[in-house]
């Protein structure tokens, strides 16, 4: 099978990156059904079989084996055989749910480092691709941040008044200051009325104001009051959370 292909075989194959991108816009925004109008206005018979292969709900394995099998047997060279490669992983990467930003930048490296430094902005397609993996890093640390919110509410819900001031009583003001920053209105006003001494207008500004909270100071919140309750058997419905 043919390897190299020519600057005028890729540039011909731009337009099909762009088709195929904006197939993986409508299919993330409206579900995948939603390309089956889409597919029937295009003028690329290989790229309308695909679409109807994933709009029909067809396993992606049986997909994949499908369009590689065309393009092994069809005999293409040249753009026919670049384009249908092209299309082939653009098809499964649509089915497979991707973001649209890294097919774009899969599909142009169909053709060539050097071609797409001149022509194809190779910096942003890496841009693009460090952006989407920084935004799946933050997306993950917020979802941590939320179960680990909801663990450590579930704890200090179960706990008795009693409980709780004695859970206090082991607690730095900063630790005291991040247990009611990472509360449901309930307990935080649980915690504060709890308190084993008034505060000070520093200490309440200190509690209100200051705290930052992040997953890994919460979760070490967590376990810390989890141990007081088992260490002073302050309660009998803890259920311990491990953490790796």
């Amino acid at each position: 099978m043919q390897t190299v292909f020519s600057n005028a075989d890729k540039d011909a194959c731009l337009p099909i990156i762009d088709m195929i991108i904006k197939s993986a816009e409508i299919a993330r925004t409206k579900g995948i059904i939603a390309l089956e109008e889409h597919a029937l206005a295009c003028e690329n018979d290989f790229y309308s079989f695909g679409i109807a292969l994933i709009v029909s709900g067809t396993d992606p394995e049986l997909v994949k084996n499908i369009l590689n099998t065309l393009v092994t047997y069809g005999n293409h060279k040249d753009q026919a055989l670049l384009e249908r490669l092209i299309i082939t992983d653009g098809i499964l990467s649509i089915q497979e749910g991707q973001n649209p930003r890294i097919i774009k930048a899969k599909l142009h490296c169909f053709l060539g480092e050097e071609y797409m430094k001149e022509r194809c902005n190779f910096p942003k397609l890496y841009d693009d691709i460090q952006e989407q993996h920084e935004n799946a890093q933050a997306q993950k640390a917020l979802n941590d941040l939320r179960t680990e919110n909801e663990n450590f509410n579930n704890t200090i819900s179960m706990l008795s008044n009693n409980a709780i001031r004695k859970v206090l009583t082991h607690l730095e003001q900063k630790e005291i200051a991040i247990a009611v920053k990472g509360s449901h209105k309930e307990n935080a006003i649980k915690i504060l009325a709890n308190l084993p001494k008034p505060l000070s207008s520093d200490e309440a500004y200190e509690i209100t104001f200051s705290a930052v909270i992040l997953g890994d100071d919460l979760k070490d919140l967590h376990r810390k009051i989890q141990d007081i309750i088992i260490t002073h058997k302050l309660s009998n419905h803890l259920v311990r959370i491990s953490y790796a």
